[in-house]
C-alpha cells in the first residue's frame, strides 16, 4: 500500500507541475506578451491632450533639430525594434542547445482490457511521465541559424545608421527650406512697404499734378496681390514647419517653433574630395554594407537547409508511473508500477528532404536579387557623386552672379526713381524695377539653399556621419 502511495503522489506532482508551469509561463517568457504591451501603449499615446503636449521650440538651431529627431523620429525607433527582435530570435535558436524537459498525464479508456508489466488487467489506464530530451547533434543547423541571425543584426545596424543619416538629410532640407521661405515672405513684406511709400509718394505727385490716379490705382492693384502672395506664402510655411515637426518626433499640432539660423553660403567648409568619395563611398555606405550582410545571411540560411538531409541525434530519457483503475484480472498493491528509459534517438526527414531542394531554390533565388540591387547600387552611386559635384559646382556659380544681379537691381529701382520724380518714366518702370530686386533677391536665397541642400546630400551619397 506504501508504494501506491508514492506513486499517487508521484502523479499528483507531475499534474500540478504542469499547471504551474502553464500559469507562470507569462511570467518566465514575457516577450512573447510584447504585443499586449504594446497595444496598451498605443492606446495611451494616442490620447494625448494637445494643451498638455504642447510644446514650444524659441531659437531652433538645425543641431537641435536634427538631434530631437534622432532622439524621438518613429522609424528610427522601428529600427532599433528589429535589432531588438532579431536579438530575440538568436535566444530563442539558442534555447535548443539546453535539455528539453517536459511532462504528460493521460487517463485513457480502452474498448478492450490491457494488461499492464505487473499483469494487471483493466480498461482503465492512467500513466504520467517526465521526459528528458537534449539535442546532440543537428546537422550544424542551429549554428547556421545563429550565424544567419548574426549577419540579418548587422545588416539591421546597418540599415539604422542609414536611417538615420537621411534623417539628419531630410531635417536639414526642410531646415533650409524654411530659411528659404522666411526670406520669401521677409522680401514680399518690404515689397509690400515699398508699394506703400510708392502710393503716397503718387499721392503727393497726383496733388502737383505731376501724376495721374491711374499710376495710384496700378500701385494699388500691385500691393493687393503682394498681400495675397504674403498669405500664401505664409500657409505654405506653416505647413513645411510641420513637416519639420513629424521629423522631430513632436505628436502635438499647436506646438509654436521659431527658427535660429541664417541663410548664408559657407565657403569656409571643407567639402570632400571627389576622387577621395568615389574610392571610399562602397566601405561607407551603409545601406550597400547592409546588402552585403544580407547576402552573408542567406548563404548561411541555405546551409541551415542543407543540414535538413543529416540525422537528428538526440539523448532521450523519461521516468514515470502506470496506474491500472480496477484491474479485473490480478489485482494487487503492486497495480502501480513505474517505468523509466534512456536512450539515443535518431530522426531521419523523410518528407521535408523532398522539399528542400525547392526551398534552397528559393533561396538562392533572393541571393541572386541581392546581388543585383549591389551591381545596380554600385553604378547609381557613381552617377549620384558625379551629380552632386555638378550641382555644388553649378550653385556656386549662379551664386556669384546672383549677387552682381541684386547689387545690379537696386541701383536701377534708384535709377528709376529719380527719373520719376523728374517724369522722366512711368510709375510701371519703377514697380517692375522694384519687382525685378524682389525676384533677384529670391533667386540668390534660393541658391543659398539649395547649395546647402545639396552639400547634405553629397555627404548622403558618400556615406558620411
Amino acid at each position: 500500500m506504501n508504494k501506491k502511495i508514492k506513486y499517487l503522489f508521484l502523479v499528483a506532482f507531475i499534474f500540478l507541475f504542469t499547471i504551474n508551469c502553464g500559469n507562470n509561463y507569462q511570467k518566465i517568457y514575457p516577450s512573447y506578451y510584447k504585443s499586449k504591451v504594446f497595444e496598451e501603449k498605443i492606446s495611451e499615446t494616442s490620447k494625448f491632450s494637445t494643451e498638455k503636449n504642447k510644446e514650444k521650440f524659441h531659437e531652433l538651431t538645425l543641431e537641435n533639430a536634427i538631434q530631437r529627431a534622432l532622439t524621438n523620429n518613429p522609424n528610427i525607433a522601428v529600427a532599433v525594434n528589429v535589432i531588438e527582435e532579431i536579438d530575440a530570435q538568436k535566444e530563442t535558436i539558442k534555447e535548443n542547445y539546453w535539455p528539453k524537459l517536459t511532462t504528460n498525464i493521460a487517463l485513457t479508456e480502452y474498448l478492450k482490457e490491457q494488461r499492464t508489466l505487473s499483469n494487471a488487467v483493466s480498461n482503465h489506464i492512467v500513466s504520467g511521465d517526465l521526459i528528458l530530451k537534449m539535442s546532440l547533434f543537428n546537422g550544424a543547423k542551429d549554428e547556421n541559424e545563429i550565424e544567419s541571425a548574426n549577419y540579418l543584426k548587422e545588416s539591421a545596424q546597418f540599415d539604422l545608421k542609414r536611417k538615420k543619416q537621411e534623417l539628419i538629410f531630410n531635417v536639414t532640407v526642410i531646415f533650409y527650406t524654411l530659411l528659404y521661405q522666411q526670406k520669401v515672405i521677409e522680401s514680399l513684406i518690404f515689397y509690400k512697404e515699398s508699394l506703400q511709400k510708392n502710393i503716397l509718394f503718387t499721392e503727393e505727385l497726383i496733388k502737383a499734378k505731376k501724376a495721374v490716379e491711374n499710376d495710384k490705382l496700378k500701385t494699388e492693384l500691385a500691393l493687393a496681390e503682394t498681400e495675397q502672395k504674403i498669405e500664401q506664402e505664409n500657409n505654405i510655411f506653416s505647413i513645411q514647419k510641420r513637416t519639420l515637426l513629424n521629423l522631430m518626433g513632436v505628436k502635438s499640432n499647436n506646438s509654436d517653433i521659431s527658427l535660429s539660423g541664417e541663410l548664408i553660403l559657407k565657403k569656409d567648409n571643407e567639402l570632400p574630395q571627389k576622387e577621395k568619395v568615389i574610392n571610399s563611398i562602397l566601405s561607407n555606405r551603409s545601406d550597400y554594407l547592409s546588402l552585403q550582410s544580407k547576402l552573408k545571411a542567406q548563404a548561411k540560411t541555405i546551409d541551415s537547409i542543407d543540414s535538413g538531409f543529416l540525422p537528428l541525434v538526440s539523448l532521450y530519457g523519461s521516468y514515470g508511473g502506470v496506474l491500472a483503475i480496477a484491474p479485473s484480472k490480478n489485482p494487487s498493491d503492486d497495480i502501480i508500477e513505474d517505468k523509466g528509459q534512456i536512450g539515443l534517438m535518431f530522426e531521419f526527414s523523410i518528407l521535408d528532404s523532398l522539399f528542400s531542394t525547392a526551398k534552397i531554390k528559393k533561396e538562392k533565388a533572393k541571393i541572386n536579387q541581392i546581388e543585383q540591387q549591389l551591381n545596380s547600387m554600385k553604378l547609381n552611386i557613381n552617377s549620384e557623386v558625379e551629380k552632386a559635384f555638378i550641382n555644388l559646382s553649378s550653385f556656386n556659380s549662379r551664386i556669384i552672379v546672383s549677387e552682381k544681379t541684386i547689387s545690379l537691381a537696386q541701383r536701377n529701382i534708384e535709377n528709376e526713381q529719380e527719373k520719376y520724380k523728374l517724369g522722366m518714366t512711368t510709375l510701371l518702370e519703377v514697380l517692375n524695377a522694384q519687382l525685378s530686386l524682389l525676384n533677384a533677391k529670391l533667386g540668390y536665397y534660393n541658391l543659398i539653399a539649395n547649395y546647402n541642400i545639396s552639400e547634405a546630400e553629397l555627404k548622403l551619397i558618400a556615406g558620411e556621419n
